[in-house]
């Protein structure tokens, strides 16, 4: 009985490449690389600068002002009831569902006309 070998493909195997500053595939990669460094330093350097000024100048950053008392009054309130005493985020809900079409199921008339009339 014969004995197979593999076939050959044909397929012509890819020079192997130095690591060499002269190929244009190796200079692209090193100028991705600096780039991403360079991009990632900046960061670094915004976001530590920025951390520093504020505990230098006593400046609280967050969310936590969200549950403190507001202590201000707003006027036109038809769905939701607010007072003075009512905290931060709630002035932000009171505010956003009395914004007009904010509303579910309320509609814009000039944007649903030229909705359905193609203008």
């Amino acid at each position: 009985m014969a004995r197979e070998f593999p076939r050959r493909s044909g397929a012509v195997r890819a020079p192997r490449t130095s690591w060499s500053l002269n190929d244009a595939r190796v200079r692209a990669f090193a100028y991705q690389v600096l780039l991403v460094a360079a991009v990632g330093l900046v960061a670094w350097y915004l976001v530590s600068n920025t951390t520093q000024n504020l505990e230098k100048r006593k400046i609280a950053s967050g969310f936590g002002f969200l549950s403190r008392e507001a202590g201000f009054e707003i006027s036109e309130t038809t769905f939701l009831s607010y007072s003075a005493a009512d905290t931060y985020l709630r002035a932000i809900a009171v505010g956003l569902r009395s914004v007009p079409g904010s509303r579910p199921g309320m509609v814009n008339s000039r944007m649903s006309v030229s909705w359905f009339s193609g203008r």
